[in-house]
């Protein structure tokens, strides 16, 4: 009787386990948008390059001593 009991509560254990399982077989690929086309190009020149000033920048004032902690 104890046999036929565990093998009761096993069979009744195994088909719930059985019945939650998600068996949804939805293999398809998920969609993607459609590649965007390539930008056409452009025909404008690159902006000229300047030269550096000859004078530097002026630099910050100074601002005197740091904090003593």
């Amino acid at each position: 009787m104890r046999k036929f009991l565990i093998a009761s509560i096993a069979a009744a254990s195994f088909l719930g386990l059985a019945a939650c399982n998600d068996n949804s077989n939805n293999t398809t690929a998920p969609e993607s948008p459609a590649p965007e086309a390539p930008a056409a190009p452009t025909d404008t020149a690159p902006a000229p390059t300047t030269p550096a000033p000859a004078t530097p920048a002026p630099t910050t004032p100074d601002t005197g001593t740091p904090p003593a902690n």
